[in-house]
C-alpha cells in the first residue's frame, strides 16, 4: 500500500489568489498561505466538495490529492477500459484485506464501497435520492436506439452535472437474456428502472457516460471548478515531506472508507490500544475509527470461464480502441 502523507497544519501568511485555479505537482510551487478549507482526497467526494465550496468566490480551498492528474489518462476516458485502471500500480492503491480462512488463505482486493448502519436518517433512500437526482443529467444513448420500456423517464432529471445514459452499444446476448428471463418472471422479474430502488430482477443498467466519454467527478465537477481563482489543487502530495498550510475553518477528510480512518489514526485519532502499538500519540480516543460494519470485497474466478475475449485478444482490443478513437462507438463504448 502506498504510504499516506503526514500532514502538519501550521499558520502562514496569506498571499493573493491567482487569476485561475492552479494544479501543482511540486510542493515548492504551492503558495505559502492560509486557506478557508483544506480538502484531503480528490476522488468522488473530494472533487465535489471542492467544487461546491468554491462556488462562493469569497471562499478559498486547497485540494490535496495523493494521485496524479487525470489529464491525458486514456483509459479513464474510455468507458470500456476504465476497469483496467485498477491493474496499474501507479493508479491503484492496492487496498487488500488480510488473508482470510474463508478465502483459502488469500488476501483479496478491497474496494472502497461503503454501507453502514449509521442511524443517520440523512442517508436513507428518501433523503439521499433528491441529491442523486440533482446530480444527474439523463441523455439519450450513443446509438439513439428506441429506449421504450428500458427506463422510467419520471425517475430521472435532465439538467444536472453527471451524464446518465443507457448502454449505447447493446450486445447480441442482451436481448436473449431479457427474453429468457421473461419466461421465468417469478424468478427473474423485469425491471424497467434500475435506479428506482428495486433492483431484484433483470433490467438495463445505466452508465455515467456523456458525449460517448466516461463522466467522473474529476471531469464534471473538478475540471469546471479549475476556472475559479479561489481553488488550488496539489497532486502527488504523498511524499514524506511536511507541507505548511492552515485552514481557517475546517480540514475535510473525504479520503475514502479505508484512507480516511488510516489518515485519522496517523494523526492520533482512533483506538488508543491500536495507536499505542505503533507508537502514535493519542490525541482523541475514538474506537469507532477503522471499524467498518461492512466493506465489500472483490474476488477472482477462472478467467477461462468468464473473462471477455476482447481483452484476451490483443488484435481484437486494438481494433476496438481504433473504432472508439475514430467514432466513439463499438464495444468499448459501454462499461465492461
Amino acid at each position: 500500500m502506498h504510504s499516506l502523507v503526514r500532514l502538519v497544519v501550521l499558520s502562514v501568511l496569506t498571499q493573493p489568489l491567482s487569476s485561475l485555479a492552479k494544479l501543482y505537482e511540486n510542493p515548492r510551487q504551492l503558495p505559502n498561505r492560509t486557506y478557508d478549507y483544506i480538502v484531503i482526497g480528490g476522488s468522488t467526494a473530494g472533487s465535489v466538495v471542492a467544487s461546491r465550496l468554491t462556488e462562493d468566490s469569497d471562499i478559498s480551498v486547497l485540494l490535496l490529492e495523493a494521485g496524479g492528474s487525470n489529464d491525458g489518462i486514456f483509459k479513464s476516458m474510455v468507458p470500456g477500459l476504465v476497469k483496467q485502471l485498477g491493474m496499474e500500480s501507479q493508479l491503484d492503491w492496492n487496498y487488500t484485506i488480510t488473508p482470510q480462512p474463508g478465502y483459502n488463505g488469500r488476501a483479496l482486493l478491497c474496494p472502497r464501497e461503503y454501507a453502514a448502519v449509521s442511524g443517520d436518517e440523512g442517508w436513507n433512500w428518501e433523503n439521499i435520492q433528491k441529491y442523486i437526482l440533482r446530480n444527474e443529467k439523463f441523455v439519450p444513448p450513443a446509438d439513439n436506439h428506441n429506449t421504450t420500456g428500458q427506463y422510467n423517464p419520471s425517475k430521472h432529471e435532465y439538467d444536472g452535472a453527471v451524464a446518465i445514459t443507457l448502454p449505447g452499444y447493446p450486445l447480441p446476448i442482451d436481448k436473449r437474456v431479457i427474453a429468457t428471463a421473461s419466461e421465468l418472471p417469478d424468478e427473474f422479474p423485469y425491471i424497467n428502472e434500475t435506479s428506482g430502488g428495486d433492483i431484484l430482477g433483470v433490467g438495463w443498467w445505466l452508465e455515467t457516460n456523456g458525449n460517448r466519454i466516461r463522466n467522473s467527478a474529476a471531469t464534471v465537477y473538478l475540471r469546471p471548478a479549475m476556472n475559479r481563482p479561489n481553488l488550488d489543487i496539489f497532486v502527488e502530495y504523498e511524499a514524506a515531506l511536511f507541507y505548511h498550510t492552515t485552514a481557517r475553518h475546517e480540514v475535510i477528510l473525504p479520503a475514502g472508507a479505508v484512507g480516511t480512518p488510516v489518515f485519522m489514526q496517523l494523526l492520533g485519532i482512533g483506538d488508543i490500544s491500536d495507536l499505542d502499538k505503533f507508537g502514535i500519540e493519542t490525541i482523541v480516543h475514538k474506537p469507532s475509527v477503522s471499524e467498518h460494519p461492512r466493506l465489500s470485497n472483490v474476488f477472482r474466478i477462472s478467467s477461462n470461464e468468464t473473462y471477455d475475449e476482447l481483452f484476451r485478444n490483443p488484435d481484437l482490443l486494438d481494433l476496438a480502441i481504433a473504432r472508439w478513437n475514430d467514432s466513439r462507438t463499438g464495444p468499448l463504448r459501454i462499461l465492461l
